[in-house]
């Protein structure tokens, strides 16, 4: 069995910015696949100014980086962003937003079956192995 990844704790600063149910959301859908602000928008049903604040929110704090600009349908410069992991190496237990993380992904969770319906819904459970010291 390989052994656990070792997490660095979390700034205040990071743990901020992932403490909202929409930052959590953004994280997911550009984590396989790089999406501009405007496809970003339009996947989560918010207007373009909103996505964009929550965006630059995540580029702040690491868990964005955008990628070499391209050209639109129309022309128009797109801005493509990915999600950089970095949040998986994170402990967020110690931070004072760390509970305020867990609501954000859990919020985020009910977001998307919402969106999808819950017949939609497809669950698999995982274990989770402690060191015996938790």
């Amino acid at each position: 069995m390989p052994a656990p990844r070792r997490r660095r704790p979390a700034t205040e600063a990071e743990a901020a910015a992932l403490a909202s149910d929409i930052r959590m959301r953004i994280i997911r859908l550009t984590y396989r696949r790089p999406l501009t602000n405007k496809e970003l928008a339009l996947r989560l049903d918010k207007d373009p100014a909103t996505t964009l604040y929550h965006v630059r929110r995540l580029l702040g704090a690491g868990f964005l980086e955008e990628l070499t600009p391209r050209r639109g349908t129309r022309g128009a410069r797109e801005k493509p962003y990915r999600a950089t992991g970095t949040q998986l190496a994170l402990d967020f237990r110690a931070a004072a937003s760390g509970s305020a993380v867990n609501e954000a992904a859990f919020g985020a969770f009910l977001a998307e079956v919402a969106a999808f319906g819950v017949s939609a819904l497809e669950q698999r459970r995982v274990v989770l192995q402690l060191p015996a010291e938790q």
